[in-house]
């Protein structure tokens, strides 16, 4: 096996991006992401502690000559804490992305419910963000961030939706 971290290869394909390290709290959902770039589309697997992933929760969005590869895992436990990394292969090479760990933290904790998502909105126009999260410790207070600053002063408690413009 060769792990190129992100060098390009005389083969043509490599990873362009990694899985990142992530701590999610039990229960939460996660999605974990690759980019691999090359001629053809190449056939990737998501590996955990060196072993292949069986996911029905795997998407391929191909950009060019550039595939993005998530890996959804629901409800997550503990046993899914571990280290993962994407695999391809070209010509019998086995090529890995970067690893990264996944921390699972035990119930107890405060976690999303469901776990926030992308939205598309028309420019211009208002729209609401909603965050609904659980404890323990009961009530949860959810703070809005955006660009590494804190929208509101106030702490909300869950669940708290955010107004924006536009």
């Amino acid at each position: 096996m060769i792990n190129f971290n992100n060098l390009s290869l005389p083969t043509g394909v490599r990873f362009l991006e990694g899985p990142q390290n992530m701590t999610v709290s039990q229960g939460s959902s996660v999605r974990l992401h690759c980019a691999v770039e090359g001629e053809e589309d190449p056939e990737v697997y998501w590996l955990k502690d060196g072993m292949e992933v069986d996911s029905n929760d795997d998407l391929y969005v191909p950009q060019d000559h550039r595939w993005d590869v998530y890996l959804r895992l629901s409800s997550v436990m503990k046993s899914d804490a571990g280290r993962y990394q994407c695999e391809t292969e070209e010509n019998g090479t086995k090529i890995l992305s970067e690893e990264a760990w996944l921390s699972v933290e035990v119930l107890g904790v405060p976690h999303f419910t469901p776990e926030p998502e992308d939205v598309t909105v028309f420019a211009g126009l208002p729209f609401n963000l909603t965050c609904i999260a659980v404890g323990p410790p009961e009530p949860v207070e959810i703070v809005w961030w955006l660009g590494g600053v804190q929208v509101e002063e106030v702490a909300e408690h869950s669940p708290a939706i955010l107004t924006v413009a536009g």
